[in-house]
């Protein structure tokens, strides 16, 4: 099996956040795809120029699948691009995919937003653990080229 490599940073400063993230193409792909090319602009991150960050949209029969593949893996998950990456201060506590679905990924993106995220920097080594991990499972699950063949044979 081909590698395929993934690279994300995050750097807090005075209260504003920057990540930085490089995704395979066929990462982006499948989201530009089961998107219909549609896009929307965040305003709450934002790229380095200060504009709203553009990400693909999601349709509700796929934000189903990758729940459901990521509730089998027992991951807790947000997929709002309007909010933090961390949802701390309870349990469990539920990482924010949406920054995979970023217009430009696979060529890399940085986000940053001035809002002060209110988690501790452990939870943030922690949710670039677990984005790794999000993303291998959603890789294995709606990507990943698979061929599977049956053959049953039935006797009477």
């Amino acid at each position: 099996m081909k590698k395929k490599r993934i690279v994300i940073s995050l750097e807090r400063d005075k209260g504003a956040l920057k990540i930085k993230m490089k995704m395979p193409k066929e990462l982006e792909a499948f989201f530009k795809k089961i998107s219909n090319g549609e896009v929307q602009q965040s305003t709450y991150w934002r790229n380095e120029n200060g504009e709203g960050q553009t990400f693909y949209n999601l349709s509700d029969e796929y934000n189903t699948m990758i729940k459901n593949i990521l509730d089998n893996k027992n991951i807790h998950f947000v997929d709002n691009y309007g909010s933090g990456l961390v949802s701390g201060g309870g349990y469990p506590t539920k990482y924010n995919i949406a920054p995979l679905r970023t217009k430009g990924i696979s060529e890399g993106i940085s986000l940053v937003s001035e809002k002060f995220e209110s988690v501790s920097n452990l939870e943030i080594e922690e949710y670039i653990r677990n984005i790794g991990q999000i993303t291998k499972y959603i890789w294995e699950g709606l990507i990943n080229k698979t061929k599977i063949k049956a053959i049953i044979t039935l006797e009477f």
